[in-house]
């Protein structure tokens, strides 16, 4: 048995060793941007591979992911390909991160026998768009405007990236963001493939409290950020149940048949959402966190 670095043309013989082990988690590991990639043979036939995968937005903690096949598992080799991976990268400060989702248990159980630790879960609800939302009672003195009409009231839509992205940064503490606030790359980041009628602000005595960009991806509405300013949780979760629902009312007109949107479990008043709304079904991305 050897581990060693993979090579381009193995990609794709990882991507399968990936896919028998990761099944619908396998596209957050994108093989052909991995920082490192590494394999294990045996006899020459790939058994096992992994890998560092680091996000732009997020570079200072990447992700590492292993897979082996099922007949090779319970044997070290997760272990010794794990630590392969580690050395190819000896400084990592702020640790390393494992993820998956909640169904994946062999995973779970991989990582935490590496010692990693849970420390966020992202749920993500599916909710049924065709039923009657429950009436949520707005704040007051408030104005809640598509973009397009926040637009043409004056309002620029600097002013609302500039919102988006300072509420980004300030609910991602647990994973420091590398982008530069002033960065130009923030416009796509945030704005690329909105719909601007279901894209909102919240503006309250005139001033922006709250944005929620939005998308469709056929039938389904895809609610991407959704932020409000308060100065409590109760305040914030009126913000964003004055903005989600008016999301979800105009995606019903539209005849659009479900919605979706994720909650860290960090954010409070995020994740209350889903507990008023009809749930189809959902799943949970569980981050875990290794320090070396």
């Amino acid at each position: 048995m050897i581990i060693e670095q993979a090579q381009p043309s193995e990609f794709a013989e990882i991507e399968k060793v990936f896919q028998n082990c990761f099944a619908d988690d396998v596209r957050m590991y994108p093989i052909k941007r991995a920082k490192h990639l590494f394999v294990a043979k045996d006899n020459g036939q790939i058994v096992g591979a992994g890998g560092l995968f680091v996000n732009s937005l997020h570079a200072k903690i990447p992700k590492a992911a292993v897979a082996v096949e099922v007949a090779y598992r319970r044997k070290g080799l997760g272990q010794k390909i794990h630590q392969t991976i580690l050395q190819s990268q000896p400084l990592i400060p702020l640790g390393v991160d494992g993820c998956c989702f909640d169904d994946n248990t062999s995973t779970i159980a991989f990582l935490k026998h590496l010692k990693y630790k849970p420390y966020l879960d992202c749920y993500i609800p599916v909710i049924d768009t065709t039923v009657d939302f429950p009436v949520f009672e707005r704040p007051q003195n408030i104005q809640l405007l598509s973009f397009n009409k926040a637009a043409s009231r004056g309002i620029e839509m600097s002013s609302i990236l500039n919102f988006l992205v300072e509420n980004y940064f300030e609910s991602h503490h647990w994973n420091p963001v590398t982008i530069p606030k002033d960065s130009p790359d923030w416009e796509e980041i945030a704005f690329w493939g909105i719909d601007h009628e279901l894209s909102l602000v919240v503006l309250q005595d005139g001033v922006l409290v709250g944005a929620s960009t939005a998308s469709v991806d056929g039938d389904v509405l895809q609610i991407q950020w959704p932020f409000g300013a308060a100065n409590d949780v109760s305040g914030e979760l009126a913000i964003l149940k004055t903005l989600m629902g008016q999301q979800f009312k105009i995606a019903s007109q539209r005849g659009l048949l479900m919605s979706t949107f994720e909650c860290d479990s960090t954010e409070e008043a995020m994740f209350q959402i889903p507990k008023a709304l009809k749930v189809i079904e959902s799943k949970t991305w569980r981050r875990f966190r290794y320090t070396p």
